[in-house]
Protein backbone atom coordinates (compact mmCIF):
# COMPACT_ATOMS: atom_id res chain seq x y z
CA UNK A 1 0.00 0.00 0.00
CA UNK A 2 2.84 2.35 0.79
CA UNK A 3 4.22 1.80 -2.68
CA UNK A 4 0.85 2.66 -4.15
CA UNK A 5 0.69 5.88 -2.15
CA UNK A 6 4.09 6.91 -3.42
CA UNK A 7 3.28 6.12 -7.03
CA UNK A 8 0.09 8.18 -6.94
CA UNK A 9 1.31 11.02 -4.75
CA UNK A 10 4.12 12.02 -7.08
CA UNK A 11 1.95 12.53 -10.16
CA UNK A 12 -0.64 14.36 -8.02
CA UNK A 13 1.99 16.71 -6.65
CA UNK A 14 3.29 17.20 -10.18
CA UNK A 15 -0.17 18.06 -11.49
CA UNK A 16 -0.71 20.57 -8.69
CA UNK A 17 2.64 22.16 -9.44
CA UNK A 18 1.75 22.47 -13.11
CA UNK A 19 -1.61 23.99 -12.23
CA UNK A 20 -0.12 26.53 -9.84
CA UNK A 21 3.05 27.22 -11.83
CA UNK A 22 2.34 26.53 -15.51
CA UNK A 23 5.26 25.74 -17.76
CA UNK A 24 6.15 28.75 -19.88
CA UNK A 25 7.31 27.86 -23.38
CA UNK A 26 9.53 30.28 -25.26
CA UNK A 27 9.80 30.63 -29.01
CA UNK A 28 12.38 32.41 -31.11
CA UNK A 29 11.32 35.71 -32.62
CA UNK A 30 12.29 37.00 -36.06
CA UNK A 31 12.80 40.58 -37.17
CA UNK A 32 12.01 41.83 -40.66
CA UNK A 33 14.33 44.41 -42.21
CA UNK A 34 13.81 46.18 -45.53
CA UNK A 35 16.95 47.22 -47.39
CA UNK A 36 16.26 49.71 -50.18
CA UNK A 37 13.17 48.79 -52.18
CA UNK A 38 13.92 45.26 -53.31
CA UNK A 39 15.54 43.31 -50.44
CA UNK A 40 13.81 41.92 -47.35
CA UNK A 41 15.93 40.27 -44.64
CA UNK A 42 14.61 38.25 -41.73
CA UNK A 43 16.92 37.79 -38.77
CA UNK A 44 16.76 35.98 -35.45
CA UNK A 45 16.08 38.45 -32.65
CA UNK A 46 18.44 36.74 -30.20
CA UNK A 47 21.46 35.69 -32.29
CA UNK A 48 21.01 38.26 -35.11
CA UNK A 49 21.75 35.56 -37.66
CA UNK A 50 20.07 35.73 -41.07
CA UNK A 51 17.01 33.48 -41.48
CA UNK A 52 16.04 34.45 -45.01
CA UNK A 53 16.77 36.90 -47.79
CA UNK A 54 14.18 37.74 -50.42
CA UNK A 55 15.40 40.07 -53.13
CA UNK A 56 14.41 41.49 -56.49
CA UNK A 57 17.38 42.87 -58.40
CA UNK A 58 17.20 44.98 -61.55
CA UNK A 59 20.32 45.68 -63.59
CA UNK A 60 18.58 48.62 -65.21
CA UNK A 61 19.08 50.42 -61.90
CA UNK A 62 22.49 52.01 -61.24
CA UNK A 63 24.73 49.84 -59.07
CA UNK A 64 26.88 51.87 -56.67
CA UNK A 65 30.58 51.21 -56.31
CA UNK A 66 30.83 49.51 -52.91
CA UNK A 67 33.74 48.21 -50.89
CA UNK A 68 33.91 45.84 -47.93
CA UNK A 69 33.96 47.82 -44.68
CA UNK A 70 35.73 47.04 -41.42
CA UNK A 71 32.33 46.33 -39.86
CA UNK A 72 31.67 43.68 -42.51
CA UNK A 73 35.11 42.12 -41.98
CA UNK A 74 34.55 41.95 -38.22
CA UNK A 75 31.10 40.42 -38.71
CA UNK A 76 32.58 37.75 -40.99
CA UNK A 77 35.38 36.89 -38.57
CA UNK A 78 32.98 36.37 -35.65
CA UNK A 79 31.28 33.45 -37.41
CA UNK A 80 34.05 32.08 -39.63
CA UNK A 81 35.69 28.70 -39.11
CA UNK A 82 39.40 28.14 -39.90
CA UNK A 83 39.88 28.11 -43.66
CA UNK A 84 36.64 29.98 -44.46
CA UNK A 85 36.55 32.71 -47.09
CA UNK A 86 34.18 35.64 -47.37
CA UNK A 87 31.17 34.91 -49.56
CA UNK A 88 28.25 37.07 -50.67
CA UNK A 89 24.67 35.89 -50.94
CA UNK A 90 23.88 38.37 -53.73
CA UNK A 91 26.74 39.28 -56.05
CA UNK A 92 27.70 42.96 -55.98
CA UNK A 93 27.63 43.03 -59.80
CA UNK A 94 23.85 42.67 -59.75
CA UNK A 95 23.10 44.92 -56.80
CA UNK A 96 24.09 42.92 -53.75
CA UNK A 97 25.60 45.29 -51.16
CA UNK A 98 29.21 44.47 -50.29
CA UNK A 99 29.12 46.91 -47.37
CA UNK A 100 26.19 45.33 -45.48
CA UNK A 101 26.67 42.54 -42.94
CA UNK A 102 23.52 40.63 -43.93
CA UNK A 103 24.96 39.90 -47.40
CA UNK A 104 28.26 38.48 -46.13
CA UNK A 105 28.61 34.83 -45.15
CA UNK A 106 31.51 32.52 -44.20
CA UNK A 107 31.96 29.76 -46.79
CA UNK A 108 34.52 27.06 -47.13
CA UNK A 109 36.57 27.64 -50.31
CA UNK A 110 34.97 24.86 -52.36
CA UNK A 111 31.46 26.10 -51.54
CA UNK A 112 32.47 29.67 -52.36
CA UNK A 113 33.66 28.51 -55.78
CA UNK A 114 30.50 26.44 -56.31
CA UNK A 115 28.35 29.46 -55.41
CA UNK A 116 30.33 31.70 -57.75
CA UNK A 117 30.25 29.37 -60.76
CA UNK A 118 26.79 27.80 -60.33
CA UNK A 119 24.77 30.61 -58.76
CA UNK A 120 26.25 34.11 -59.13
CA UNK A 121 27.88 33.81 -62.57
CA UNK A 122 24.94 32.22 -64.47
CA UNK A 123 22.53 34.76 -63.00
CA UNK A 124 24.83 37.67 -63.84
CA UNK A 125 25.44 36.50 -67.41
CA UNK A 126 21.74 35.92 -68.07
CA UNK A 127 20.80 39.35 -66.70
CA UNK A 128 23.60 40.94 -68.68
CA UNK A 129 22.52 39.43 -72.01
CA UNK A 130 18.78 39.92 -71.51
CA UNK A 131 18.51 43.61 -72.36
CA UNK A 132 14.72 43.63 -72.17
CA UNK A 133 14.14 42.05 -68.78
CA UNK A 134 17.35 42.38 -66.75
CA UNK A 135 15.42 41.54 -63.61
CA UNK A 136 15.93 38.63 -61.26
CA UNK A 137 14.75 37.42 -57.88
CA UNK A 138 16.37 35.49 -55.04
CA UNK A 139 15.05 33.50 -52.11
CA UNK A 140 17.84 32.28 -49.84
CA UNK A 141 17.43 30.35 -46.59
CA UNK A 142 20.63 29.72 -44.59
CA UNK A 143 20.61 26.47 -42.59
CA UNK A 144 22.15 26.15 -39.13
CA UNK A 145 23.39 23.22 -37.08
CA UNK A 146 21.61 24.35 -33.89
CA UNK A 147 19.74 27.31 -32.40
CA UNK A 148 22.90 29.13 -31.28
CA UNK A 149 25.32 28.94 -34.21
CA UNK A 150 25.70 31.92 -36.53
CA UNK A 151 27.71 30.22 -39.29
CA UNK A 152 25.42 28.49 -41.83
CA UNK A 153 26.16 24.82 -42.50
CA UNK A 154 24.14 24.92 -45.72
CA UNK A 155 21.84 26.96 -47.94
CA UNK A 156 18.55 26.60 -49.75
CA UNK A 157 18.37 28.84 -52.81
CA UNK A 158 15.85 29.63 -55.51
CA UNK A 159 17.13 32.27 -57.95
CA UNK A 160 15.21 33.23 -61.10
CA UNK A 161 15.60 35.50 -64.10
CA UNK A 162 12.13 36.50 -65.21
CA UNK A 163 11.06 36.04 -68.80
CA UNK A 164 7.78 37.95 -68.63
CA UNK A 165 7.95 40.17 -65.54
CA UNK A 166 4.82 42.20 -66.26
CA UNK A 167 2.53 39.49 -67.59
CA UNK A 168 0.23 37.49 -65.33
CA UNK A 169 -1.01 34.22 -66.79
CA UNK A 170 -1.73 30.62 -65.92
CA UNK A 171 1.96 29.75 -66.18
CA UNK A 172 4.98 31.71 -65.01
CA UNK A 173 7.98 31.44 -67.32
CA UNK A 174 11.62 32.12 -66.51
CA UNK A 175 14.75 32.39 -68.63
CA UNK A 176 16.93 30.87 -65.93
CA UNK A 177 16.37 29.19 -62.61
CA UNK A 178 18.97 28.06 -60.10
CA UNK A 179 17.39 25.92 -57.39
CA UNK A 180 18.57 23.55 -54.72
CA UNK A 181 20.57 22.77 -51.61
CA UNK A 182 24.26 23.57 -51.02
CA UNK A 183 26.05 22.21 -47.92
CA UNK A 184 28.61 24.47 -46.24
CA UNK A 185 30.64 22.34 -43.83
CA UNK A 186 33.79 23.72 -42.19
CA UNK A 187 36.88 22.89 -44.22
CA UNK A 188 37.93 20.26 -41.68
CA UNK A 189 34.63 18.37 -42.03
CA UNK A 190 34.10 18.33 -45.81
CA UNK A 191 34.39 14.53 -45.96
CA UNK A 192 31.30 14.15 -43.74
CA UNK A 193 29.09 16.62 -45.61
CA UNK A 194 25.99 15.84 -47.65
CA UNK A 195 26.21 16.10 -51.43
CA UNK A 196 24.86 19.28 -53.05
CA UNK A 197 21.51 18.97 -54.83
CA UNK A 198 21.65 21.99 -57.13
CA UNK A 199 20.64 22.47 -60.73
CA UNK A 200 19.99 25.25 -63.21
CA UNK A 201 17.70 25.29 -66.21
CA UNK A 202 17.14 27.92 -68.87
CA UNK A 203 13.49 27.05 -69.44
CA UNK A 204 11.32 26.72 -66.35
CA UNK A 205 7.56 26.85 -66.86
CA UNK A 206 5.63 26.55 -63.63
CA UNK A 207 2.02 26.79 -62.60
CA UNK A 208 1.21 28.76 -59.45
CA UNK A 209 -2.25 28.59 -57.96
CA UNK A 210 -4.15 29.09 -54.73
CA UNK A 211 -5.74 25.95 -53.36
CA UNK A 212 -8.11 27.52 -50.86
CA UNK A 213 -8.17 30.50 -48.53
CA UNK A 214 -8.76 30.37 -44.80
CA UNK A 215 -10.86 33.22 -43.36
CA UNK A 216 -8.95 32.71 -40.12
CA UNK A 217 -5.43 33.23 -41.43
CA UNK A 218 -6.26 35.45 -44.41
CA UNK A 219 -3.80 33.22 -46.23
CA UNK A 220 -4.35 30.13 -48.31
CA UNK A 221 -2.58 26.98 -49.30
CA UNK A 222 -0.75 27.55 -52.57
CA UNK A 223 1.37 25.40 -54.83
CA UNK A 224 3.99 25.87 -57.52
CA UNK A 225 4.43 22.86 -59.82
CA UNK A 226 6.28 22.10 -63.05
CA UNK A 227 5.59 19.45 -65.68
CA UNK A 228 7.98 16.50 -65.99
CA UNK A 229 7.81 12.97 -67.39
CA UNK A 230 7.38 10.16 -64.91
CA UNK A 231 7.63 6.41 -65.26
CA UNK A 232 6.39 5.06 -68.60
CA UNK A 233 7.01 8.58 -70.02
CA UNK A 234 3.71 9.81 -68.60
CA UNK A 235 3.66 13.55 -67.91
CA UNK A 236 2.65 14.90 -64.52
CA UNK A 237 3.23 18.00 -62.40
CA UNK A 238 5.87 17.68 -59.70
CA UNK A 239 5.61 19.93 -56.66
CA UNK A 240 8.30 22.62 -56.55
CA UNK A 241 7.20 24.86 -53.69
CA UNK A 242 4.19 25.51 -51.52
CA UNK A 243 2.66 27.37 -48.60
CA UNK A 244 0.40 25.72 -46.05
CA UNK A 245 -1.84 27.14 -43.35
CA UNK A 246 -2.21 24.58 -40.54
CA UNK A 247 -5.28 25.60 -38.55
CA UNK A 248 -6.65 24.27 -35.25
CA UNK A 249 -10.25 24.95 -34.27
CA UNK A 250 -11.57 23.85 -30.87
CA UNK A 251 -8.60 21.55 -30.37
CA UNK A 252 -8.87 19.84 -33.76
CA UNK A 253 -6.63 20.48 -36.78
CA UNK A 254 -8.79 21.31 -39.79
CA UNK A 255 -8.60 18.91 -42.72
CA UNK A 256 -10.17 19.75 -46.06
CA UNK A 257 -9.91 16.91 -48.55
CA UNK A 258 -11.58 16.74 -51.93
CA UNK A 259 -12.43 13.76 -54.08
CA UNK A 260 -9.12 13.74 -55.92
CA UNK A 261 -7.68 10.54 -57.36
CA UNK A 262 -4.74 9.15 -55.37
CA UNK A 263 -3.57 7.28 -58.48
CA UNK A 264 -2.39 10.62 -59.84
CA UNK A 265 -0.02 11.36 -56.97
CA UNK A 266 3.61 12.17 -57.58
CA UNK A 267 4.58 9.07 -55.61
CA UNK A 268 2.86 6.72 -58.03
CA UNK A 269 4.35 8.37 -61.12
CA UNK A 270 7.89 8.89 -59.83
CA UNK A 271 10.96 6.73 -59.83
CA UNK A 272 11.77 5.67 -56.27
CA UNK A 273 14.25 3.69 -54.23
CA UNK A 274 13.50 0.21 -52.93
CA UNK A 275 12.70 1.30 -49.37
CA UNK A 276 10.77 4.47 -50.29
CA UNK A 277 7.30 4.93 -48.85
CA UNK A 278 4.50 7.39 -49.69
CA UNK A 279 5.52 10.53 -47.82
CA UNK A 280 3.39 13.59 -47.13
CA UNK A 281 4.55 17.14 -47.78
CA UNK A 282 1.69 18.14 -45.47
CA UNK A 283 0.95 15.18 -43.21
CA UNK A 284 -2.55 14.00 -42.36
CA UNK A 285 -2.02 15.07 -38.74
CA UNK A 286 -1.38 18.60 -40.05
CA UNK A 287 -4.45 18.58 -42.30
CA UNK A 288 -2.94 17.05 -45.45
CA UNK A 289 -4.74 14.55 -47.67
CA UNK A 290 -3.71 11.17 -49.07
CA UNK A 291 -5.72 11.81 -52.23
CA UNK A 292 -4.02 15.13 -52.97
CA UNK A 293 -1.97 14.57 -56.16
CA UNK A 294 0.56 17.23 -55.13
CA UNK A 295 1.02 16.09 -51.54
CA UNK A 296 2.35 12.52 -51.71
CA UNK A 297 5.94 11.94 -52.86
CA UNK A 298 8.59 9.21 -52.53
CA UNK A 299 10.27 9.50 -49.11
CA UNK A 300 12.84 7.38 -47.35
CA UNK A 301 11.79 5.97 -43.95
CA UNK A 302 14.45 8.16 -42.30
CA UNK A 303 13.03 11.29 -43.95
CA UNK A 304 9.54 10.35 -42.75
CA UNK A 305 10.80 10.01 -39.17
CA UNK A 306 12.63 13.35 -39.34
CA UNK A 307 9.48 14.98 -40.71
CA UNK A 308 7.45 13.70 -37.77
CA UNK A 309 9.93 14.64 -35.05
CA UNK A 310 11.25 17.94 -36.43
CA UNK A 311 8.19 19.43 -38.17
CA UNK A 312 4.94 17.67 -37.32
CA UNK A 313 5.39 17.35 -33.56
CA UNK A 314 6.64 20.93 -32.97
CA UNK A 315 3.72 22.40 -34.94
CA UNK A 316 1.14 20.32 -33.07
CA UNK A 317 2.83 21.15 -29.76
CA UNK A 318 2.70 24.86 -30.60
CA UNK A 319 -0.98 24.74 -31.55
CA UNK A 320 -1.88 22.79 -28.41
CA UNK A 321 0.08 24.85 -25.90
CA UNK A 322 0.40 28.39 -27.20
CA UNK A 323 -2.32 30.97 -26.64
CA UNK A 324 -1.57 33.35 -29.46
CA UNK A 325 -4.81 34.28 -31.14
CA UNK A 326 -5.88 37.09 -33.37
CA UNK A 327 -9.12 37.83 -31.49
CA UNK A 328 -10.51 37.35 -27.94
CA UNK A 329 -12.69 34.33 -27.05
CA UNK A 330 -16.29 34.60 -28.20
CA UNK A 331 -19.10 35.05 -25.62
CA UNK A 332 -20.22 31.44 -26.07
CA UNK A 333 -16.80 30.22 -24.95
CA UNK A 334 -15.65 28.94 -28.33
CA UNK A 335 -11.87 28.90 -28.61
CA UNK A 336 -10.57 31.17 -31.38
CA UNK A 337 -8.73 29.26 -34.13
CA UNK A 338 -4.97 28.94 -33.94
CA UNK A 339 -2.78 28.58 -36.99
CA UNK A 340 0.77 28.17 -38.25
CA UNK A 341 2.04 29.13 -41.70
CA UNK A 342 4.54 26.73 -43.29
CA UNK A 343 6.77 27.32 -46.31
CA UNK A 344 7.89 24.33 -48.39
CA UNK A 345 10.62 24.03 -51.02
CA UNK A 346 11.13 20.62 -52.63
CA UNK A 347 14.74 20.04 -53.69
CA UNK A 348 15.54 17.96 -56.78
CA UNK A 349 18.96 16.84 -58.06
CA UNK A 350 18.23 17.86 -61.66
CA UNK A 351 15.64 19.74 -63.74
CA UNK A 352 13.59 16.69 -64.77
CA UNK A 353 14.03 14.47 -61.70
CA UNK A 354 10.86 12.96 -60.24
CA UNK A 355 12.20 11.81 -56.86
CA UNK A 356 13.02 14.64 -54.41
CA UNK A 357 16.55 14.87 -53.02
CA UNK A 358 15.31 16.68 -49.93
CA UNK A 359 12.74 19.01 -48.40
CA UNK A 360 12.97 22.47 -46.84
CA UNK A 361 10.41 23.65 -44.29
CA UNK A 362 9.95 26.81 -42.26
CA UNK A 363 6.97 27.44 -39.96
CA UNK A 364 5.98 30.72 -38.34
CA UNK A 365 3.10 32.35 -36.49
CA UNK A 366 3.44 36.08 -36.85
CA UNK A 367 6.92 36.95 -35.57
CA UNK A 368 7.26 33.64 -33.69
CA UNK A 369 9.42 30.95 -35.28
CA UNK A 370 7.67 27.62 -34.69
CA UNK A 371 10.08 25.54 -36.79
CA UNK A 372 13.31 27.19 -37.88
CA UNK A 373 14.95 26.62 -41.26
CA UNK A 374 14.80 22.84 -41.61
CA UNK A 375 16.31 20.71 -44.38
CA UNK A 376 15.44 17.01 -44.47
CA UNK A 377 17.61 15.02 -46.91
CA UNK A 378 15.87 12.23 -48.78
Amino acid sequence: MKGCLVSFSRPLAYLITIALFPVIRTWNVENEIHYNSGIVIRTDDRTRRVLSIEAIVDMRDPIPNQSVTEEVKTHFQKSAEPGDVMGFYIDSRIGGPANETFNVVPMNPSVSELWRTNVSEPIYQKLKEDTETRQGSFVIHPLYDDINTTRPDGFIIVAMVMRRPNVTGTNNKFNLVVKGYIPNPPKAMISKALEPALYSTDRWDVRHWERGTSPTTMSGTSHIASTVKGIQSEEFERTEMGNFAVTMENGVIVQSCGAEDSRQTQFRKSAWKDDDVPGFLLSQRLGGCLEDPYNVVPMSPKAVEEYKSKLEEPIIDFLNTTVFTYKPPSPDGETPPRFVLTTLIVVYPEPLATRPAGFFFRSIRGPLVVVGNLYIPN
